[in-house]
């Protein structure tokens, strides 16, 4: 019985602190583009580097992309891409956090984006997280990128 407890103990305390080490927002494993890492608090995607396998996606298609909240916040989600480097980010889509309740964590979000009509080898998608809680003139941010090539662009 007594090791029973402990493995039931054991088991619960290693999956709070795995939930606990994610970021507070992160692209989810089954989004139509992969996170790069697990995300982070420093822009432009934390010290996740660039992956040797980028996703694929066709200039004009239609993806869904989606990402979890495992620490609640008030504020927003951006959906942005870079065509290199990381940087010069372009606002593709922005998405009112609507689950604020701590209770029900993790939240799941999805969003239906259209690929910009751009050719690039070194793209980049990423989720921000906008935290205001309260502050609105001062909020916090956490980022999630996944690597992508968008690939038929018609420019």
């Amino acid at each position: 019985m007594k090791s029973r407890i402990f493995v039931t103990l054991f088991s619960s305390a290693i999956i709070l602190f795995s939930i606990e080490s994610w970021p507070h927002a992160r692209l989810a494993d089954n989004s139509d583009v992969p996170p790069r890492g697990t995300g982070m608090k420093d822009s432009p995607c934390g010290e996740n580097v660039r992956t040797a396998t980028p996703k694929i996606l066709n200039a004009g298609s239609q993806i869904t992309i989606r990402w979890i909240e495992t620490v609640d916040h008030t504020g927003s989600f951006w959906i942005e891409y870079s065509k290199a480097n990381d940087k010069n980010w372009i606002r593709l889509k922005t998405v009112t956090d609507d689950q604020n309740n701590a209770a029900t964590i993790p939240h799941s979000f999805e969003a239906t984006i259209t690929v910009p009509n751009v050719n690039c080898n070194n793209c980049t998608l990423r989720i921000v997280q906008e935290m205001i809680d309260g502050h609105p003139d001062m909020p916090s941010y956490y980022y999630s990128c996944g690597d992508i090539k968008i690939v038929n662009a018609k420019c």
